[in-house]
């Protein structure tokens, strides 16, 4: 819910979470690990309707996609949401 509020366009199709950090619930030095999870599609479906591609603005970002992270600390770890 957290994520979902500080997203600017409320009409979503898909989200793309990338979750790293230590995920363990145990105290002890445990590597960290990086998970993706994608629910629906990323695909413009406004372009994609009329057969324009969509273009790249700034390296790997496409235009149709917003960012938002948060990070977290607990006494079992850390970890970032993406």
């Amino acid at each position: 819910n957290k994520i979902l509020s500080l997203i600017k366009y409320k009409a979503l199709i898909g989200a793309r979470f990338e979750i790293g950090g230590r995920l363990t619930r145990r105290n002890v030095a445990s590597m960290s690990v990086f998970k993706i999870g994608q629910k629906g599609t990323l695909k413009n479906i406004g372009s994609s309707y009329r057969g324009e591609s969509v273009p790249i603005l700034r390296g790997h970002v496409r235009p149709n996609l917003y960012y938002s992270s948060f990070n977290s600390t607990t006494s079992s770890g850390s970890f970032g949401v993406k």
